[in-house]
């Protein structure tokens, strides 16, 4: 849990003076997005703790069906800063375990798994994190003004096409160039796949109905 404390709110006034003056004699614009001179500071005040009195500190909550990460997750986030605060565990809370996934758990993966190995957006999702590393892989772009633009047009190009395919394989029409997509459109595959697995569940037979989520007291 963090705070975010505007340091030019904090900063004496006579020094916040003195650096607008210094800023407006280097005549460059503020690049921050907003006109604070001296910026922001997050402060760390609290901690998240699991009832099992785990924290969240680098571990966040392990997902029981997991998807591919386009972000790759060991180069961004919380816990690749230098500064990040450590993984520890506090004096679990009293709470009664009513019921148990592990029974579930992998039949929901197996439907999942066989629904992946057919699906397109599912396909498009992995096809999506290889060009992304390609792309972070690259060490040199080219400065000629001419194959920038033909580069550009040929992205915006495959980008048109690429959602237009991913449209029709959630059942929407394609949409044509310029047209703009409607507002109450849903796209998003990993929201609607989350969707079937609860599907599934609750669809299993009634030995593997029993399991609930852990509640406390």
């Amino acid at each position: 849990m963090q705070n975010a404390i505007d340091l030019d709110k904090v900063i004496p006034p006579s020094m916040l003076q003195r650096a607008a003056e210094l800023v407006s004699k280097t005549k460059k614009p503020v690049t921050t997005g907003s006109q604070s001179v001296f910026g922001q500071l997050n402060l760390t005040i609290a901690k998240f703790y699991r009832i099992t009195g785990n924290s969240t500190q680098h571990k966040g909550v392990t997902p029981d069906v997991e998807f591919p990460s386009v972000i790759p997750l060991d180069k961004y986030g919380e816990d690749t800063e230098p500064s990040a605060m450590p993984f520890d565990v506090i004096a679990k809370s009293a709470y009664t375990k009513v019921g148990d996934f592990s029974t579930v758990l992998p039949q929901l993966k197996k439907l999942h798994d066989q629904r992946m190995q057919t699906s397109p957006n599912y396909k498009f999702m992995l096809e999506d994190i290889a060009d992304y590393k390609k792309k972070e892989a690259e060490k040199s772009v080219t400065l000629n003004e001419q194959k920038l633009k033909e580069q550009r047009e040929a992205d915006d190009k495959k980008l048109f096409e690429d959602n237009n395919l991913r449209r029709v394989a959630m059942g929407l029409a394609p949409l044509k160039k310029g047209q703009t997509r409607p507002r109450n459109e849903d796209l998003d595959f990993l929201k609607r796949e989350a969707g079937q697995i609860l599907t599934d569940y609750i669809s299993l037979d009634s030995k593997f109905t029993n399991a609930v989520v852990p509640v406390t007291n």
